[in-house]
């Protein structure tokens, strides 16, 4: 079981609407991974962030705490994202090892 990872369960409702179980069947349906970039979740390393859209409120996923930030510092914009993804990736097709 992930339940080393239960964070306190009223908090967990009053900031998310998610219930303990709801949090358990997230983890189980990454396989206890970041749902970006796949990090194992463990106790001595990436423990999970519940990740919620700030407009609707409703829970994308759990993350590790960096993809959270990640997003976060990208205001959650998938416009910003491309265009990172754009400047990161320039340069590279004329690349040939």
């Amino acid at each position: 079981s992930m339940s080393q990872f239960w964070p306190d369960e009223q908090k967990l409702w009053k900031r998310y609407r998610l219930t303990l179980d709801d949090y358990d069947e997230l983890l189980h349906e990454q396989n206890g991974h970041c749902a970006i970039c796949g990090v194992r979740f463990s106790a001595e390393g990436a423990s999970p962030v519940v990740d919620h859209c700030h407009d609707g409120g409703h829970v994308r996923g759990l993350l590790c705490n960096n993809c959270n930030t990640g997003l976060g510092l990208f205001a959650d914009s998938p416009d910003i994202l491309k265009q990172a993804i754009k400047y990161l990736t320039r340069g590279t097709e004329h690349d040939s090892g």
